[in-house]
């Protein structure tokens, strides 16, 4: 009677496993069937392009590397300008240098802290004057949206052009990047990049003439 009774239940234990297994299964297929649907209904969005404010170019129009060159020599020719108009009141110039990596802040709080106008631009241009190319492009162009100062790039300008016209001598593209290119700057974004090795980083740094390297 027992061995009865223990089967019975055994039998109908199966009957609510297999019914339970069922209803799962099915849900199973209903959830898959709604996933295919909702698949194929769904829209990929479309990935915005954030369009970059666009800026008035300067009037260098027709500038090469030709002219790159001698863009240093444009700006100590005009150096008496830049001290004696240059207005940096405000601040406004200076913030505008720092957002596109002209100068960093070490170099802003230095300039910020002397004390008359003049000094300020004095030590302004030692360090613009020795930068790479298309920082010192950046720097005019800044100065060309300030309609107090537009008339120094102007100058510069036809500086510029007065210079590539009477210099006959060319330097190599190698010779312009030693000149003008900091090889720490490019060792640093190469060590956090993991491009080269801290032994290589360190020699860099400590060498007396790194242009050499």
């Amino acid at each position: 009677m027992a061995n009865s009774n223990t089967s019975t239940s055994i039998k109908q234990w199966k009957r609510t496993v297999d019914d339970k297994l069922c209803t799962i299964e099915a849900q199973v297929k209903e959830i898959n069937k709604r996933v295919e649907l909702l698949l194929k209904t769904a829209r990929v969005p479309k990935h915005r392009t954030r369009l970059p404010a666009t800026r008035k170019p300067l009037s260098f129009s027709d500038l090469d590397i030709r002219q790159l060159q001698h863009l240093q020599e444009a700006i100590k020719v005009n150096l008496c300008t830049f001290v004696d108009d240059l207005s940096l009141e405000g601040g406004e110039v200076l913030d505008r240098l720092v957002e596109e990596n002209c100068i960093n802040d070490e170099e802003y709080h230095s300039i910020r802290s002397r004390s008359t106008p003049k000094d300020k631009c004095r030590l302004l241009m030692v360090k613009i004057k020795n930068k790479a190319p298309h920082v010192i492009l950046q720097f005019l162009k800044i100065l060309k949206e300030q309609p107090v100062n537009a008339h120094i790039v102007q100058k510069v300008n036809e500086s510029l052009e007065q210079i590539s016209k009477t210099k006959a001598t060319r330097k190599c593209l190698i010779c312009v990047m030693k000149a003008t290119v900091d090889i720490r700057d490019i060792a640093d974004e190469l060590l956090s990049k993991e491009m080269i090795q801290d032994e290589l980083y360190e020699e860099i740094v400590q060498a007396e003439s790194p242009q050499n390297l």
